[in-house]
C-alpha cells in the first residue's frame, strides 16, 4: 500500500473513533438532518411519489381540488408533491428519534450496540465522502482544460504505474461513477413524472 493508503485509513479511523464517541443515536440523527433530511424525503417523495398518486382516494381528492381552482392541475401536483415532502420529513423524524431512544437506552448491552454500529456508521459515512472526493477529482481531471494527470498522480504507484491499493483502487472503480449517471435520469424522470402527473391530474 503506498502513503495515500494508509492516510485514508486514517481517516477512516477518525471517522469510526468519532461514531463509536457520539453513538449510533447520535450519528444517525446527524446523517439524516438538515441537508441530508431534505436529500433523504426528496428522494422518497420519488419513489413514493407516483404510487402514492395512483391510490384511488388520493387521485380523486386532487382531481376535485384541480376543479375547484379551474383545472389548473400543475399547482396541485405542486401542493401534492410538498405536502407529501412534509410528511416524509415528519415521519423520517418519528423513526430516528424512535432509534435513537431504542439505541440510547441505559442498558449495558445496548450501550455496546449503541457504540459498535456509532463507529460502523460513522466508517461507512467516511467513505462514502472519500468516495464523493474521488469522483470530484475524476470529473476535474477528465476536464479538457485540467492539468491531466497531476490530479491523479498522488493515489498511482510510480514503479509499476499501477493504481494504489485502497485509494487509487477506488478512483478507478468507483461505485459513485455508476451512480451519478443513474441520479441524472431519475431529475430527468422527475421532471417527466410531475409533468405526467399534471396530466393525470
Amino acid at each position: 500500500m503506498l502513503m495515500v493508503d494508509w492516510i485514508a485509513l486514517g481517516i477512516i479511523f477518525v471517522f469510526a473513533a468519532i461514531g463509536a464517541l457520539i453513538g449510533f443515536g447520535r450519528g444517525l440523527k446527524f446523517l439524516t438532518g438538515g441537508i441530508f433530511g431534505i436529500i433523504i424525503s426528496v428522494v422518497l417523495c420519488y419513489i413514493f411519489g407516483s404510487m402514492i398518486l395512483g391510490v384511488p382516494f388520493v387521485n380523486d381528492l386532487l382531481t376535485k381540488l384541480a376543479e375547484s381552482i379551474g383545472g389548473w392541475s400543475i399547482v396541485v401536483t405542486v401542493i401534492y408533491y410538498v405536502v407529501l415532502f412534509i410528511l416524509f420529513t415528519l415521519i423520517r423524524i418519528l423513526i430516528v428519534k424512535i432509534i435513537r431512544k431504542v439505541a440510547e437506552a441505559d442498558v449495558l448491552i445496548m450501550k455496546i450496540i449503541n457504540k459498535v454500529f456509532g463507529a460502523i456508521l460513522m466508517a461507512a459515512f467516511g467513505v462514502l465522502l472519500g468516495m464523493l472526493a474521488l469522483q470530484i477529482i475524476y470529473w476535474v481531471q477528465a476536464n479538457p482544460d485540467s492539468l491531466g494527470d497531476i490530479y491523479v498522480n498522488w493515489m498511482m504507484n510510480a514503479e509499476t504505474g499501477d493504481p494504489s491499493a485502497i485509494v487509487g483502487a477506488l478512483y478507478v472503480n468507483n461505485p459513485l461513477s455508476a451512480l451519478a449517471d443513474y441520479f441524472t435520469q431519475i431529475v430527468e424522470m422527475i421532471k417527466g413524472g410531475v409533468e405526467g402527473a399534471a396530466l393525470v391530474l
